[in-house]
């Protein structure tokens, strides 16, 4: 029978997220190549970074919030747009 390992959804998230970084960094490495790759590869790692920030803003509770400035609704609000959407 095998072995089930349980790991708390946080701990994923965070390698998701550590994940992410390091995949962020990569691009940025390549988009030091010229031309249009450059530009394709900088758009791209900065929707990453837009997905990574707002992953991490939903997780911030109300005290949180109100430290940056945010109430409950603008954080709900920035959390669902999506990748390419502008701040």
């Amino acid at each position: 029978m095998a072995h089930i390992a349980f790991t708390c959804p946080s701990k994923i998230r965070a390698q998701t997220a550590e994940a992410r970084e390091k995949n962020a960094h990569s691009l940025r490495r390549i988009a030091r190549l010229p031309g249009l790759w450059r530009r394709v590869c900088m758009v791209i790692a900065e929707w990453d970074s837009r997905v990574l920030q707002r992953e991490r803003l939903a997780w911030l509770n109300d005290h949180l919030l109100a430290d940056v400035g945010l109430t409950r609704e603008k954080q709900i609000v920035e959390i669902s747009k999506l990748f390419y959407w502008l701040p």
